[in-house]
């Protein structure tokens, strides 16, 4: 959701944004929080919008649309997913998770192809003569549950981490990955890594070139918001790991 803020307004986050700061319409398609959920996070994040940058506020009410849609799966959701960004014209779908929309076995290869190879691709490669504009999509998915054998790797082979079959990272064209830093002493509760294994070099994630590797550190907000309430968004980890890190 932090993501979907920033691209409205045309700022980035984490350096990941519009090549040219253009705030573009995004919808958020979500089963993810119920309403009172929602309305949380984006009070959280805004929180200090009225007095920093009044601006933004109008541009997130003209640019942002959140759409809480439970009951469509499949072929069915990207029919309906067609026709809402051609009324919204919208630049940017945010599909979150995955695995509500899918109608069928997520591991199951023959489903996967047919729902992005097919309907997916279909719907995002369709002649712009025929719809109000061409969008792109990002799908929020799950890692597999770690198995402990896997600390190692590199970077580039943890796209194949995910939830399901292979044909789920072959087929994205980015891959952005979050995982929690465990049993390591003297960092943040809850820090995390933000990396970009799958073309990595074009997304402009800070920190890339100075520590070599698309990788940067990320964690909750520290500073509360009015009321004693938490602030519900991320922010960067400056300081550098040990060398020795367990994940």
């Amino acid at each position: 959701m932090q993501l979907a803020l920033q691209l409205a307004v045309g700022e980035s986050l984490f350096g990941i944004g519009h090549p040219k700061k253009t705030p573009i319409r995004v919808l958020v398609v979500q089963a993810e929080n119920d309403e009172l959920e929602i309305a949380e996070i984006l009070q959280s994040q805004t929180a200090d919008w009225a007095k920093k940058c009044p601006k933004n506020l109008n541009l997130l009410n003209q640019n942002l649309h959140i759409a809480n849609l439970w009951n469509k799966t499949g072929g069915e959701f990207v029919r309906w997913l067609r026709k809402i960004t051609d009324e919204l014209s919208i630049d940017l779908v945010i599909v979150d998770p995955l695995l509500a929309y899918i109608d069928g076995n997520v591991s199951d290869n023959t489903t996967i192809t047919k729902f992005l190879r097919g309907d997916v691709n279909e719907m995002l490669k369709e002649d712009v003569s025929k719809r109000a504009k061409q969008f792109g999509i990002l799908f929020v998915h799950h890692t597999a549950k770690p198995t402990g054998k896997n600390n190692s790797r590199s970077v580039n082979t943890q796209i194949y981490d995910v939830l399901g079959c292979a044909e789920l990272p072959n087929w994205a064209r980015c891959i952005i990955r979050l995982e929690r830093i465990e049993d390591v002493e003297d960092v943040p509760p809850g820090l995390c890594s933000l990396s970009i294994p799958k073309r990595g070099q074009r997304a402009g994630l800070c920190q890339a070139v100075k520590a070599g590797e698309n990788t940067c550190y990320i964690k909750h907000a520290s500073q509360e918001i009015a009321g004693g309430r938490p602030n519900l968004k991320w922010e960067l980890w400056d300081d550098v790991l040990p060398s020795k890190t367990k994940r």
